[in-house]
């Protein structure tokens, strides 16, 4: 029961609505009576979209999903973030990074090895960077943005070793973004992400969701369980009439910008990117979180890739069920797929 205790918690009494007997009959005929643990994710749901057998559990999500859906060996190197932009055709532009470590090793922005000085000297000549775990990092939790902008030299040179020290051989040190008048207003402090959800399964590729993530007043990362909120985003752009706050209530705005009626103009053009790019570059992966965002030019960026936590709960409740229509399809593939871990 681990897995619906991460994703239920904070969540209190009054946003669960209990489910009929005849609810629970189908949920455990549509999803398995061995997968289905337990009822209250659905009872979220159920409370705040209404009861949906596709809406699906964190009990099936993870196993299967994570497992089978998508081959575990590759996710691993995509969920690496010292290799974005390696393992790449080129088509995605990702933040430049200055310094990564790649299996406890540093290197530079090309690529080449360098030791833990030099990583640490290109720091030093850095105004400003933004500074993550490689590997193991989730929810934005570890994500700072560094300033050494009107700092003597001793208070950089401090500031950096204090970092390295702190992180160990698990750091990457990317560019700061700046994003597009867009999608700043609606927190200038956090660069608010768009999630988009693919899926390229026997051979048609999809976006399933998009979700416009915004972070709190003066906080730097924009994830919903570090506290942001989040709302859904139609295939022509328009922002859903409310989102849902970290512990799942009702958010109608943020900051001067009001949901219902908001449309965000890129989003097609970012829909055909995204199916291209899955298609062309990931097609080993079925099923792809990208973080994206559009920079000051209006380009899209590709913060980060995810192919295990998608933020599972948070998109279901802000667009749906997880793979909609396709969702058969996608039990039938897991079901026959071997479980590879």
């Amino acid at each position: 029961m681990r897995e619906e205790t991460l994703v239920l918690s904070g969540v209190t009494a009054d946003k669960y609505s209990p489910l009929t007997e005849a609810e629970k009959s189908q949920i455990k005929s549509f999803w398995g009576e061995d997968i289905v643990r337990s009822y209250r994710e659905c009872e979220v749901y159920k409370k705040a979209c209404g009861f949906d057998v596709r809406f699906m559990p964190m009990s099936f999500y993870l196993p299967l999903i994570t497992r089978r859906l998508n081959n575990y060996f590759y996710g691993e190197l995509m969920e690496d973030k010292g290799l974005l932009g390696r393992l790449s055709l080129g088509a995605i532009r990702f933040p430049v990074c200055f310094v990564r470590t790649i299996g406890g090793e540093y290197f530079d922005r090309d690529f080449r090895q360098i030791t833990e000085d030099a990583a640490r000297a290109i720091c030093l000549g850095l105004n400003e960077f933004v500074v993550k775990a490689a590997v193991g990092g989730h929810g934005g939790a570890g994500v700072e943005k560094v300033s050494l902008r009107d700092l003597s030299m001793d208070e950089r040179t401090a500031t950096v070793n204090q970092i390295f020290t702190r992180r160990k051989n698990n750091i990457l040190v990317q560019e700061v973004l700046r994003e597009h008048a867009s999608l700043a207003r609606f927190n200038p402090s956090s660069v608010n992400t768009l999630r988009v959800q693919s899926l390229y399964l026997n051979g048609e590729v999809d976006v399933l969701h998009i979700i416009l993530r915004m972070g709190t007043p003066g906080s730097f990362v924009d994830n919903s369980c570090s506290g942001g909120c989040s709302v859904g985003v139609s295939k022509e752009g328009y922002l859903c009439d409310y989102g849902f706050t970290s512990i799942y209530d009702r958010i109608y705005e943020s900051g001067d910008v009001t949901f219902k009626g908001t449309r965000l103009e890129q989003i097609p053009k970012l829909i055909e990117f995204i199916k291209t790019a899955h298609v062309k570059q990931f097609p080993m992966i079925k099923y792809i979180g990208w973080d994206m965002i559009f920079d000051e030019n209006n380009e899209p960026v590709c913060i980060e890739v995810n192919t295990r936590q998608n933020g599972h709960l948070s998109f279901q409740l802000c667009d749906g069920p997880t793979f909609g229509e396709r969702t058969d399809e996608v039990i039938s593939y897991c079901k026959a797929k071997e479980f590879r871990y």
